[in-house]
């Protein structure tokens, strides 16, 4: 965030520090080098979105509700993801250093209120991270909602999604659904692993 890593070189200081919590050496700068690289390669070659998120982002545009990405994530990199894994449609994104903090920091959450052009109040905000996302963008003053992907976690509680299917259909068709968002903007978290 300050400028003083490279994104590769905040990679090679976190393994360096991994290797540290386990009182182990960490690898030589070349082999942090050629590892890193593979694991770049690697992690591109998996980028590609949930099976529910184009049917989710349809469903949206057809109901005219705006949406975008807000990313712990650098917002050039995270451009890089959505545009390998076919989701260029998502023009609003907000990445961490273009925020000027990570969330839960309030401000990511309300520079995408801002470009999105809705009011914080009535954005919902749907992330999976707990913490970071969902914490983060109510104590920003979003409305946030947990997706909880992993299939043994079964819970039928509103705040919580197990994918996106249906997810603009429940927000205008279901006034209890979080007080019926008919209009609100959506910031769509992408995923920290491999997959948007």
């Amino acid at each position: 965030m300050a400028g003083e890593l490279t994104f590769l070189g905040q990679r090679a200081e976190r393994i360096k520090r991994a290797y540290a919590l386990a009182n182990l050496q960490p690898p030589l700068a070349d082999a942090l080098g050629v590892w890193s690289a593979a694991y770049e390669q690697a992690v591109r070659n998996m980028w590609a979105p949930f099976p529910d998120v184009h049917e989710c982002l349809d469903g949206l545009d057809a109901l005219g509700i705006p949406y975008g990405a807000v990313s712990n994530n650098v917002e050039s990199y995270q451009r890089e993801k959505l545009s390998a894994a076919g989701l260029e449609r998502i023009a609003v994104l907000v990445g961490s250093d273009t925020a000027g903090a990570p969330k839960p920091d309030p401000r990511p959450f309300h520079a995408g209120c801002e470009l999105l052009g809705t009011r914080i109040g009535a954005t919902l905000y749907v992330g999976d991270n707990p913490v970071n996302d969902v914490q983060g963008a109510r104590a920003a003053g979003l409305l946030g909602i947990l997706l909880d992907r992993a299939p043994d976690h079964k819970n039928e509680d509103p705040y919580i999604l197990q994918n996106l299917t249906g997810l603009a259909s429940k927000i205008t068709g279901n006034t209890g659904f979080l007080g019926g968002l008919t209009g609100a903007g959506i910031p769509i978290c992408t995923s920290a692993n491999p997959h948007v």
